[in-house]
């Protein structure tokens, strides 16, 4: 480089050329050279240079030409350049590179604008290692793209309103975010309800704002008993809600608001109360409340707001708070007031929100009569007389009846009478027990049982409450033994006790031999062989007949049955009973009654031996018979009797002829 050149002085301007083919950035040095002092100056140079914009996510091929530099002292001295920066020599290095001897910038990769949106490089032209220019800043912009979606600032919102909310009433707002130009579409988001559930009392209950994302009630018919929670899917889109989307959940919870009145679960009793007594419970009342349990809006007051114009009763809140308990406060007099007509209304702790329907109980208190002491009218009674008054001899006297009503009282618990019963294994019937009581009616029945726990397993039990009998049958195959079941028996005043059965169960055959006497079961008369039999005495043939055929000493026996509990017929039907349930318990007192004919008898069919009134039944004799046999007609009965009569055509006439009769036959019905 000459001297000259080194002390160029002038105006630099940066010339940006774009044609079809390149960008040319070209330094053109325009000399300026007054003498001043006789001494060469050098003036200061000034570079402009426009940003260049490069997009993003450019596909390429690379290296991508991105820009030329050209010294204006290029057709002078031999020129290299150089870039230096962020993306050139500095982190990231090697984004952009430079041919020092063309001055031409290329890109090497696709940039991304999220993680770089600009990069500034410094410019060199050096001749011979020293510089010829002053650097030149060049500023390279990425253009953005819309490559990124919108991101939500968390999955799930949840939110709350309450039910009696106006509408337009904020309630959560949503918010998501775009790594793209904010400057930009690619990063201008706007919101909508995708989807709401459930879709009702309608499909629209909530709107958005498209540009802030609050979340607002649009319609004013929230009932939380009916839907406590939404769940609302939020879309946000970018390009202005044209672009890309994403979404994310709200849940939306419905607090609760008294809009419910409690409601008595019975709304008229009758009870009974002694007189005298004070601080006894009378009455319980019991309501229900859709409103959320254990809160002021469901949480229970009661008051008594007629019939209690005395004062002599109370009501308090039960400890779960939906419970109402009447008391007395003062001893009631049977024998001035002997019923009591109460009406009770139920309220909340919290007040109402909007019209209710309040709901009363009526409750009717009758004063029990307790046997009171006389009581006199007055303590003392002053009776004056005159000391000569005359007496009668015999006095006059008067009588009088004092009829005293013993009211019951439930003072015994029902119990089981049978301790001990048996059942088959295989395919029992049921076992049947009587339950008693020994309290009067309205103390007593209707019973109702229920097995203890742990023996519903094998088990199954039920009460007839019309018979007070109770069946117990096993639930599921059981093995021969002995088993204890415990059950609890409850009167009508729900007093119980614990009652437990002896069960034994026992192999069919067993109980049947146990069931029956020992009477002969087998053929009274044996043939054991040819011409006898009829005189066999092993069996006591009195047991057969009674007065038949004039034998005295023969008789029939009628087997009555034990004697036992009737098996609880009952008639006529009871009211509103279903009278398929009415034969169904008519037919298994039927099945269980023994003491019901037809019974079980010894029948005669017909009776041989001696004594009998007609000649012997057995007609064959032996072998060894002297009496003549002729079988010579059975040649006359047709082909079927033709081999019998080849057997014996020609036999000896001694054989017995069976023709006549044969041996009759006794048996058990």
């Amino acid at each position: 480089m000459t001297e000259n050149s080194r002390n160029l002085k002038g105006i630099l301007l940066l010339i940006h050329i774009q044609n079809s083919s390149e960008n040319v950035l070209q330094l053109i040095a325009i000399n300026k050279l007054p003498l001043m002092s006789g001494v060469l100056k050098r003036m200061k140079r000034e570079w402009v240079i426009p940003p260049i914009s490069l997009p993003e996510n450019d596909t390429g091929p690379y290296p991508k030409y991105v820009v030329k530099l050209k010294s204006n002292n290029d057709d002078k001295v031999a020129v290299t350049y150089k870039i230096s920066g962020p993306g050139a020599d500095q982190p990231p290095e090697g984004i952009f590179i430079i041919d020092g001897r063309s001055g031409v910038v290329y890109l090497k990769e696709s940039l991304d604008r999220e993680k770089r949106a600009k990069y500034i490089l410094l410019a060199y032209a050096l001749s011979e290692g020293v510089k010829i220019e002053d650097p030149m800043e060049l500023i390279i912009n990425i253009i953005d793209q819309n490559d990124n979606f919108p991101e939500f600032t968390k999955n799930l919102f949840t939110g709350r309103v309450n039910e009696s909310a106006d509408v337009g009433e904020s309630i959560i707002k949503v918010t998501a975010e775009d790594k793209d130009d904010p400057e930009t579409n690619n990063a201008i988001l706007r919101y909508k309800i995708r989807s709401q559930v459930p879709e009702m009392p309608s499909k629209d209950m909530f709107a958005i704002n498209t540009v802030s994302g609050w979340i607002s009630l649009k319609a004013g018919e929230l009932d939380r008993e009916s839907s406590p929670v939404y769940k609302l899917v939020i879309e946000a889109a970018d390009m202005e809600g044209k672009g890309l989307t994403a979404t994310c959940t709200v849940i939306i919870i419905i607090n609760d608001s008294n809009d419910n009145a409690p409601q008595f679960t019975v709304t008229s009793m009758s009870t009974t109360t002694s007189e005298n007594v004070v601080g006894v419970e009378v009455a319980s009342l019991q309501v229900t409340d859709m409103d959320q349990l254990g809160s002021p809006n469901s949480n229970t007051k009661f008051s008594i707001i007629k019939g209690n114009e005395g004062g002599v009763f109370n009501i308090t809140t039960g400890p779960n708070k939906m419970e109402g308990i009447i008391r007395t406060t003062k001893g009631l007099d049977f024998e001035s007031i002997s019923v009591f007509i109460l009406l009770v209304v139920a309220t909340n702790e919290a007040p109402f929100f909007g019209p209710v329907s309040i709901s009363t109980a009526t409750v009717t208190v009758a004063v029990l009569d307790m046997n009171e002491p006389p009581v006199f009218s007055s303590a003392e009674e002053l009776v004056s007389i005159s000391e000569d008054v005359k007496i009668d001899a015999i006095p006059a006297t008067g009588t009088g009846t004092l009829v005293v009503s013993l009211l019951d009282v439930n003072d015994n618990l029902p119990v089981i009478v049978q301790r001990k019963v048996s059942l088959c294994n295989k395919d029992p019937l049921p076992a049947f027990l009587d339950v008693v009581d020994r309290d009067g009616p309205g103390h007593a029945g209707p019973f109702t049982v229920e097995l203890a726990k742990g023996h519903k397993i094998n088990w199954i039990i039920s009460i007839n409450s019309s018979t007070d009998v109770v069946s117990l049958a096993p639930k599921r195959h059981l093995s021969l033994g002995d088993y204890i079941v415990l059950m609890h028996i409850f009167d009508v005043g729900k007093l119980s006790q614990d009652s437990s059965v002896h069960v034994e169960v026992r192999n069919r055959a067993k109980k049947d031999a146990t069931l029956l006497p020992d009477l002969p079961r087998d053929s009274i008369v044996h043939y054991n062989e040819e011409g006898g039999g009829e005189e066999d005495g092993n069996y006591d043939l009195s047991e057969l007949h009674r007065g038949c055929y004039n034998q005295s000493e023969v008789f029939s026996t009628v087997v009555l049955p034990t004697v036992q509990r009737s098996p609880g017929y009952h008639f006529p039907t009871q009211v509103n009973e279903e009278i398929g349930k009415f034969i169904e318990d008519n037919l298994q007192a039927a099945d269980r009654d023994l003491t019901a004919p037809p019974f079980d008898s010894l029948l005669v069919f017909d009776y041989e031996g001696g004594g009998s009134e007609v000649n012997s039944l057995s007609s064959i004799n032996s072998t060894d018979s002297d009496k003549d046999q002729n079988f010579q007609s059975l040649s006359q009965w047709g082909p079927e009797f033709s081999r019998l009569a080849y057997l014996y055509k020609g036999s000896s006439e001694d054989e017995d002829d069976d023709s006549k009769t044969l041996p009759g036959k006794t048996e058990w019905v």
